[in-house]
């Protein structure tokens, strides 16, 4: 198959409004979530260096269809747009495309956060014949030996493949809109070295994808964090449910720090308006975040700028 897209359509994110939303909001908390993220499995095939995995301690697993039901029924209705993010791969999960479907039949907006390692033509197809609305590849580094330094891997050349395998079976789809996203750690004394890597890795992607992301990595959970932290919207504007039902404030929940229930337990509007929330809400709109193991060594800016995930 000839991989190289001569060029793409434009094409919008169908997150773009919602994130827009999240972002100008100053009435929160909404009476549900804008959006709620969903771990399918915690399980991963890479060992990140960057990663919060490093640091995780709870039982790792795939949620199964009893759990993934009792969420479809709590937001067919109202139709809250879901992700499948956190703290796994989630095209480990074996139900990934059919759980995929039973949103999209729905209309409710999915996006999906991948490494990308495990996808292959079948998979590409099923991806945009479902009508996913949105997909990120989450890549390390400005160049193919960060990549390998930082994902501890060596198949940098095999998610380039599988990103534009993506690109070319999307043809001229609608969906999904693709993003490639990338962080980096700024090298020390570099003379602009990193603004040439970057614009040179953002030029590359340009042609294939629909949108190129480049941040700073962040190592602060893995190293004692000092600094300031912001009034996170986290809390007021989203829920995070892992793969075996448990629900928490934050995206950036590795280890139930901040759960607040369980979705087979209870209602996601009793979840969302539950007192433990709110005392989460309040202690950090108070600014005390060192009351919070989690929200103690938060990223200084995370939560301020919802982006494609």
């Amino acid at each position: 198959m000839d991989l190289e897209v001569p060029g793409i359509m434009k094409r919008g994110n169908p997150f773009d409004e919602i994130y827009s939303a999240m972002n100008s909001d100053k009435n929160l908390p909404q009476r549900l979530p804008y959006i709620i993220d969903i771990e399918l499995t915690n399980k991963c095939n890479l060992s990140c260096n960057f990663c919060s995995r490093q640091l995780m301690k709870r039982k790792q697993g795939f949620m199964d269809d009893s759990t993934f039901r009792r969420i479809l029924s709590q937001i067919e209705e109202v139709k809250i747009p879901i992700r499948f993010i956190r703290w796994g791969e989630p095209f480990l999960h074996p139900k990934i495309i059919t759980y995929a479907n039973n949103l999209t039949k729905r209309g409710i907006p999915l996006h999906i956060t991948t490494n990308g390692l495990l996808l292959n033509g079948e998979i590409c197809d099923k991806i945009v014949s479902c009508g996913i609305d949105s997909i990120t590849f989450s890549m390390q580094g400005l160049t193919k030996i960060d990549y390998q330094r930082e994902r501890n891997n060596e198949k940098y050349n095999l998610l380039r493949k599988n990103i534009k395998m993506l690109c070319k079976i999307r043809n001229k789809s609608e969906n999904p809109f693709i993003s490639v996203s990338t962080t980096y750690t700024p090298t020390l004394d570099s003379d602009g070295i990193d603004f040439v890597y970057e614009k040179k890795f953002k030029d590359y992607w340009k042609k294939y994808v629909d949108n190129v992301e480049v941040g700073i990595t962040n190592y602060a959970r893995l190293k004692d964090f000092k600094g300031s932290h912001i009034i996170c919207k986290e809390p007021w504007q989203k829920l995070s449910i892992d793969w075996d039902g448990n629900v928490s404030a934050c995206c950036g929940d590795y280890d139930r720090l901040l759960n607040i229930g369980n979705i087979n337990d209870e209602s996601l509007y009793d979840l969302w308006t539950s007192d433990i929330l709110k005392s989460y809400r309040n202690l950090i709109s108070k600014e005390k975040h060192q009351s919070l193991t989690l929200c103690s060594k938060c990223y200084p800016a995370y939560g301020d700028v919802w982006k494609s995930g």
